[in-house]
C-alpha cells in the first residue's frame, strides 16, 4: 500500500506485504510482515523491515520485547498501561506483534496490534495523559486533539527510538475495515 502523512512536509511510504511462511524476497528474514520505503521528496529514501514476533502475542512476552528493544520509561508505561487495560478483552490469538527496523539507522520499535480488544481510546484516557506530558505535550493540545477525533477503538502502537536514538511513541487508532463495492 501506499500512503503519505504531514508532519512539516510530506513523507510518502511505500509498503510491500508479504505472507508469513511464504518465501521472503532474497535478502529478508522468512518472518518479514512488511518491506517499507519511506522518503521526503527530493531526499533518499530509508528502509524498514517489519518483523512478525509470532511468540509475542500475550501482554508478558509484549512487555519482555519492549524492555529488549528498549523503548524509553515513557513510552513503555503507556505501552504497559494499555496491555494491562484490553487484556480482559483480548482476542484468543493475542495482540499481533512486530519488530520494525529499519536499515542503516538506529531506529528500532516494537508495533504492538490492540484493534482486537475492541477498547476505546478513553479508555486510556489517563495512560495518554501520562504519555502526553512525558513528551512535553501540552495538555490543552491533547484535550483538544482527542476531542477533534472523538471516541475511536484504539488501533496499535509503535514505541521504540528513533533514528537519533530519541524515544518515541506513536498512537494508531479509528481505522475500519470498509468493504469496497464492485461495480
Amino acid at each position: 500500500h501506499f500512503g503519505a502523512e504531514r508532519d512539516r512536509a510530506f513523507a510518502f511510504k511505500l509498503y510491500l506485504e508479504f505472507r508469513i511462511g511464504v518465501a521472503a524476497p532474497p535478502g529478508l528474514p522468512q518472518d518479514t510482515v512488511f518491506f517499507a520505503a519511506k522518503w521526503l521528496p527530493g531526499n533518499r529514501a530509508t528502509f524498514s523491515v517489519y518483523r512478525d514476533l509470532p511468540t509475542a502475542r500475550d501482554t508478558s512476552s509484549i512487555r519482555e520485547v519492549a524492555r529488549a528493544l528498549d523503548v524509553g520509561a515513557v513510552p513503555f508505561d503507556f505501552l504497559e498501561s494499555v496491555l494491562a487495560g484490553a487484556a480482559p478483552t483480548a482476542p484468543d490469538y493475542g495482540f499481533p506483534t512486530m519488530e520494525v527496523v529499519d536499515l542503516g539507522t538506529s531506529r528500532r520499535s516494537i508495533d504492538v496490534n490492540i484493534y482486537g480488544a475492541g477498547t476505546r481510546l478513553a479508555e486510556h484516557g489517563a495512560a495518554l495523559h501520562r504519555l502526553a506530558a512525558g513528551f512535553g505535550i501540552p495538555e490543552p493540545d491533547l484535550v483538544a486533539g482527542l476531542r477533534r477525533f472523538g471516541d475511536p477503538v484504539l488501533g496499535h502502537i509503535s514505541a521504540g527510538r528513533g533514528r537519533g536514538g530519541e524515544t518515541f511513541a506513536t498512537v494508531y487508532f479509528g481505522a475500519m475495515a470498509n468493504e469496497a463495492a464492485m461495480p
